[in-house]
């Protein structure tokens, strides 16, 4: 049996490929309905289709264009391979609905207490597994009911469903000292707007939400965790002293295991591709710590990296920034490369244009 806490992105697309596997699955969430509450804006790059077939009936949107803003009003239009924005709760019910398809079975408003002689204590039984997955989250109970909860950090996003006239073939990302803000709309009516800051993200929202004469529907702010090179996702590494702290039977995905880009605070396809890995290692008896870094690690390394520097520079290099970026060779790069995957558009980006080294070292 493999039990896996949370029916997130990340937990019901493991769930989906150990089941296709054959193997015993039992998928826990603690809310009643998968999805709800929504705290996230549910853009994906196109890579996610690489992974699973879309279903028309959970696309919102979908762009082929980004407007970048500099704090002094500046912008430069990106194209993209084609972003999409999903209907987040019914994202994650298919995914869900996948792994049931395969055999998973779904326990509902049954919430992870705590793992003792590799039982699962939950509010409603007691039951016996072989291995457990935390993709329950940020604030993980997996994790720190198995001593891997160490030193996290985290930042907290302001997002909210508006209603105002927005132009629906492209979304709008701002940039500037201490912050990071997106309208990203569903349609011509009502778009996700929401801000994360080092300072009062409210106040940002509150400004942007006047400029654009808009009402708020439904708020869906969250926590987002910040990745950790250091972190430890599974029991296979976990110490205390000269002691291992169990069996190597436990493991962390998505968020739970802060697999989040700290450039834009995106992660879904991060973990849905941790979970591959995760698969594997439960299934071949492989490390797990070495499969993950080794397909996602670089690129969430090099995105905090960047975001640390991002999060020094000041307007003035904001301002700096988009107008390099305005340039066609610079422009062209960003249009070939799969922004999740940042490594290899870095390399291009310096070495077409060396003025991009002093915004990366």
């Amino acid at each position: 049996m493999i039990s896996i806490i949370g029916a997130g992105p990340s937990g019901s697309y493991l769930a989906y490929l150990l089941a296709k596997k054959g193997e015993k699955v039992r998928l826990f969430e603690e809310h009643k309905v998968i999805g709800k509450p929504v705290q996230c804006t549910g853009i994906i790059t196109s890579s996610v289709e690489d992974l699973i077939k879309i279903k028309k009936d959970i696309l919102v949107n979908k762009f082929y264009l980004v407007r970048v803003y500099s704090p002094d009003g500046e912008f430069v239009d990106v194209k993209l391979k084609g972003d999409n924005i999903f209907d987040r709760a019914k994202f994650d019910q298919y995914l869900a609905e996948m792994a049931v398809d395969k055999g998973a079975e779904i326990c509902l408003g049954e919430k992870y207490l705590d793992f003792k002689n590799n039982e699962i204590i939950t509010n409603k039984r007691k039951s016996k597994t072989d291995f457990l997955v935390g993709a329950d989250g940020p604030l993980s109970a997996v994790a720190k009911t198995n001593g891997l909860f160490i030193n996290r950090k985290f930042v907290t996003g302001l997002q909210a469903r508006i209603k105002a006239k927005v132009s629906d073939d492209h979304y709008e990302v701002y940039l500037g000292k201490g912050y990071f803000g997106w309208s990203v709309p569903e349609d011509s009516n009502v778009t996700r707007l929401g801000f994360i800051a080092n300072f009062n993200p409210k106040s940002l929202f509150e400004s942007y939400l006047k400029k654009m004469n808009g009402a708020i529907v439904e708020y869906q702010s969250g926590i987002i965790p910040v990745y950790d090179n250091k972190v430890i996702t599974s029991k296979e590494r976990a110490f205390l002293g000269k002691k291992p702290l169990g069996k190597k039977n436990v493991f962390l995905t998505g968020d739970a295991a802060t697999f989040v880009k700290a450039t834009t605070y995106g992660g879904i396809l991060q973990g849905m591709l941790a979970s591959e890995e995760l698969c594997k290692a439960i299934l071949e008896d492989e490390n797990y710590d070495k499969l993950w870094r080794k397909r996602i690690g670089k690129d969430l390394w090099l995105h905090l990296k960047l975001r640390n520097k991002l999060d020094k520079m000041d307007d003035e290099k904001y301002n700096e920034l988009i107008k390099l970026v305005k340039k066609e060779k610079i422009r062209k790069i960003l249009n070939e490369y799969d922004r999740d995957f940042v490594s290899k558009m870095v390399i291009s980006l310096i070495l077409k244009e060396p003025r991009f080294l002093k915004f990366v070292l």
